[in-house]
């Protein structure tokens, strides 16, 4: 699955991610103990990514996290609030039309 982080804690490692089949978000929970990933490795808001996808009764969850494209996303997370506060549910078309190509921008 492929999916655009919009939040992320430095000092956690913890994220949100909106997943591109469109249904409930995903975290980004670390294991207890685990090294993080400094500098250019860290994951930021904005960043699109590619994983796998475990679902919990709860929620869901990333695992193998890998970034394909860094930032090319940064105001997703805004436009989500701003068609919130609009009452209009975010979809197919939110971003525009897409053709496959942006996912892949180095």
């Amino acid at each position: 699955m492929i999916g655009v982080i919009l939040w992320a804690d430095y000092q956690t490692g913890r994220a949100v991610v909106w997943c591109d089949d469109q249904a409930e978000l995903a975290f980004i929970l670390p294991e207890p103990g685990a090294v993080l990933p400094e500098g250019e490795a860290r994951l930021d808001a904005g960043d699109l990514i590619g994983f796998e996808l475990e679902v919990r009764p709860d929620y869901r969850l990333v695992r193998n996290p890998k970034l394909l494209s860094r930032g090319t996303h940064e105001t997703l997370a805004a436009l989500l609030v701003r068609h919130a506060a609009d009452g209009r549910e975010p979809g197919p078309g939110l971003l525009g039309p897409f053709t496959g190509t942006e996912l892949w921008v180095a």
